[in-house]
């Protein structure tokens, strides 16, 4: 019976991003700076973008750096440069939730 019963996919949320500044923006590729506000922040993660507690769109982490360094992960606190693959332009103030699909 448990594999009969159809997967459920669930986003379960690992992270909360806040977006400082925005450094570039190149079709779909944009290259943005925040901090980790709570959980981590990794490259190949799926991200929605939240503006006003409304979500606009969803993307993903192509690369991030932080102290100029290259870096797999930011964990909660740190600073860091990040280049973004989403279609709608991200701004000042808008919440990145970092998300993982989980099949329950």
């Amino acid at each position: 019976i448990k594999d009969k019963t159809p997967k459920v996919e669930v986003e379960k949320i690992t992270g909360k991003v806040k977006i400082k500044k925005i450094f570039s923006q190149n079709k779909d590729k944009q290259v943005v700076g925040g901090k980790v506000m709570e959980g981590s922040f990794s490259v190949g993660a799926k991200v929605k973008i939240i503006r006003r507690d409304v979500e606009i769109e969803r993307g993903s982490v192509k690369g991030i750096q932080s102290q100029k360094i290259e870096t797999k992960e930011v964990k909660e606190g740190e600073e860091f440069g990040s280049m973004i693959e989403a279609k709608k332009e991200i701004a000042p103030g808008d919440v990145l939730e970092v998300f993982t699909i989980v099949k329950e």
